[in-house]
């Protein structure tokens, strides 16, 4: 057995290049810490509407492209607008919604919902087309929240709050 000894350092007191090691280093074990909020936000999502997912690939970091394929029953225009409706109140003008989404208290939940809207008041009618458009909306808001999560000010509350601490170098101890 040996003894070590470091001084320790939090996020804040590290150097540039210290900070973006711990960052990388943090990230590539732990990748996007609301991956699964953010799936399960998507589920539902796509089950308000009677359908499934059946097959996807999400790049939160926005690397490589991310889509989705779902299985959906046909629907009419008039079930379609019906079930807008219940998943909370919308500006008519903008269409975007006042915050009473009611899939699962995600972030992203109502940039979903918006897609969809903005699509169908459009004139979209196929249910498909509806929840891809809300996909692409949902998808955009996941990555920002993903890349707002590895922001040096979001990353320091996080190490601050869970009492992570760093060598010189931005090595977690």
């Amino acid at each position: 057995m040996r003894t070590y000894e470091a001084i320790a350092y939090n996020f804040n007191e590290l150097g540039e290049k210290a900070k973006q090691s711990a960052k990388d280093s943090f990230f590539a074990n732990n990748g996007y810490s609301w991956s699964s909020d953010a799936f399960a936000s998507l589920k539902a999502f796509a089950k308000a509407f009677d359908a499934r997912i059946t097959d996807y690939s999400i790049d939160y970091w926005n690397t490589s492209p991310s889509y989705v394929k779902f299985d959906a029953p046909k629907m009419e225009r008039p079930e379609i607008e019906l079930r807008i409706k219940m998943l909370g109140n919308f500006d008519p003008v903008t269409l975007r919604g006042l915050g009473e989404c009611k899939l699962t208290g995600y972030c992203a939940d109502e940039d979903a919902l918006d897609g969809l809207r903005k699509a169908f008041y459009d004139g979209e009618s196929d249910l498909n087309e509806l929840l891809q458009e809300g996909f692409w909306t949902w998808c955009k808001a996941a990555q920002a929240d993903c890349e707002h999560q590895a922001s040096d000010e979001a990353f320091a509350e996080l190490c601050e709050a869970n009492g992570y601490e760093f060598d010189e170098d931005g090595n977690m101890l």
